[in-house]
């Protein structure tokens, strides 16, 4: 750092920083836990079920793709029987386990025939397989959703979901309508502009069929996701048909319920609040602690994305029990969900004092600072950030409960990590313990009528080591990690020459022992 005084780089820090200000909503982090693997959720699915494989295996009615020219003839014959046969036939054909003829099938040019099946001209059971079929074409690659718009399928579906139409026939609707929506941000619109939403609503009324329940909230979690966001004036009036699904216990009507509330409170406060007001909070808290990680996982999404709004947003999920899970999940054996609830308890911690002393007593700090510990990297990135907006916000009490507990050994171990995000989040909350402690002994010094106290964290940072990696951190390269360093070692580490011209302190009466290191009290 050659030409570089201290003086001219030191940086100015605000005395006080806002707790909505230190609410994280990080855009690199937002990204990383909000990034949906496909074995999380499905975006489109093919109509392949059991009854389907005991029929195809145990006769002799399996198509191949040789009969293909026969069976196109009779779903297009003028004989009703033929014509329900021939597309029974094609959706079979679809419908095979593995790498269904799908290009095959739509080269054939049915897509539209089996589009004019699904109007009401045509009866029930021709609109059922011919709902199915295109279901398992747009269930493919974007192409072939692509065919099955083109043709005009999306309103006959959205039709087929009124009140002239089976529970049979509304939920293979509905399972094409999400393979559709599934496919693209643009498909998606496609059908909230349709009405899709109204419609699919009006079929959940009333309704017990277990399966139509599933498809009809994976399909509306599907309507409800993606970038760019859907119209959030029309994608709401899921919300009251969601915060009755989560009073079932299907798995999967939980797990498609809670990933459509996350998406819906990803954003700003106003649809955080939408979500709140109906209130799910304390439900999708409880769920916290189902023994399914498919429903913990969007739970706890749904949980943390909530907790990036206001104080009031967050107080919220504090006063709906959330808390009370969070230890066993930051010992959850998967690291994504490790990671996330970090995220989730630093977004809690950005918070006021009293929502800081929430998380206290929850028990979570000492798992927290193991995991900073012994954490994976991207676990321990997040853990750093619970940990230093607790020290950025929290009472001089609060901060010595976290260095009671042994914050300051990982701060000053990870101060020479290898990871700048790491250190720069931790620069801060060195800065911040370390005045705390400056604030404690200068009310001391008060009240003892002008016998100065010692900073009590300053010789703990220096019996970690922590003084010898703050000087080390001098010749970073990273420019924001170099002034952060010479601000705190000008502001709260004396030089040798200063420390000769100090008079020695006496010890305050009323002192306790911190950690066989510091005498400290309040």
């Amino acid at each position: 750092m050659s030409g570089r005084s201290r003086q001219e780089t030191r940086r100015s820090v605000k005395a006080t920083i806002s707790s909505e200000d230190a609410r994280r909503k990080r855009e690199e982090t937002s990204r990383s836990l909000r990034q949906t693997k496909k074995d999380e959720v499905m975006l489109k699915r093919r109509h392949f079920t059991a009854e389907l494989i005991e029929e195809t295996t145990t006769s002799n009615t399996v198509p191949t793709l040789e009969e293909l020219p026969m069976i196109l003839d009779a779903a297009q014959s003028d004989n009703p029987q033929r014509k329900l046969q021939g597309t029974r036939q094609i959706r079979k054909l679809l419908s095979i386990e593995r790498q269904p003829p799908i290009d095959e099938v739509i080269a054939t040019g049915i897509v539209p025939t089996l589009v004019t099946y699904l109007t009401p001209n045509f009866h029930p059971d021709l609109q059922f397989e011919a709902a199915w079929a295109l279901t398992n074409i747009a269930s493919g690659t974007a192409k072939h959703t692509l065919t099955v718009l083109e043709s005009g399928a999306l309103p006959h579906l959205i039709a087929l979901m009124g009140p002239h139409s089976t529970e049979e026939l509304k939920e293979q609707a509905i399972w094409a309508v999400g393979n559709i929506a599934g496919d693209s941000p643009g498909c998606r619109d496609l059908c909230i502009n349709l009405n899709a939403i109204p419609s699919i609503l009006s079929t959940l009324e009333g309704t017990t069929r277990i399966s139509l329940l599933r498809n009809a909230t994976w399909t509306l979690s599907n309507l409800c996701r993606g970038k760019p966001e859907p119209d959030f004036s029309k994608v709401q009036l899921c919300l009251p048909a969601l915060a009755k699904l989560l009073s079932y216990t299907d798995e999967e009507i939980l797990t498609d319920s809670c990933w459509a509330l996350s998406y819906l409170s990803d954003g700003s406060n106003n649809k955080i609040q939408a979500v709140i007001d109906t209130g799910v909070v304390p439900r999708i808290a409880q769920l916290l602690g189902h023994t399914a990680v498919s429903v913990v996982t969007p739970s706890l999404r749904t949980i943390g994305n909530i907790v990036t709004g206001d104080d009031s947003q967050t107080q919220h999920v504090i006063s709906s029990g959330a808390l009370r899970y969070l230890t066993s999940l930051l010992k959850n054996n998967k690291r994504a969900i490790q990671k996330e609830t970090c995220w989730l308890i630093s977004n809690i911690t950005a918070g006021t004092p009293a929502q800081i002393q929430a998380v206290i007593d929850s028990g979570v700090m000492p798992q927290i600072i193991s995991l900073l510990e012994e954490g994976h990297l991207d676990v321990k990135r997040e853990a750093a950030w619970a940990l230093s907006n607790a020290t950025c916000a929290g009472t001089i009490e609060q901060i010595h409960f976290l260095v009671s507990l042994g914050a300051l050994k990982p701060i000053c171990n990870l101060l020479e990590s290898s990871d700048s995000r790491i250190i720069n989040v931790l620069l801060d909350a060195l800065d911040n313990i370390l005045k705390s402690g400056r604030s404690w002994a200068t009310a001391r010094s008060v009240a003892n009528k002008g016998i100065e106290e010692n900073n009590p964290y300053c010789e703990m940072v220096e019996e970690l080591e922590g003084l010898d990696k703050l000087e080390s951190l001098q010749t970073h390269h990273q420019e924001e990690i170099y002034n952060k360093t010479i601000r705190i070692l000008e502001t709260y580490f004396q030089t040798e020459d200063e420390s000769e011209n100090t008079m020695p302190t006496q010890p305050a009466a009323n002192t306790f022992q911190f950690g066989g290191v510091s005498q400290f009290s309040f």
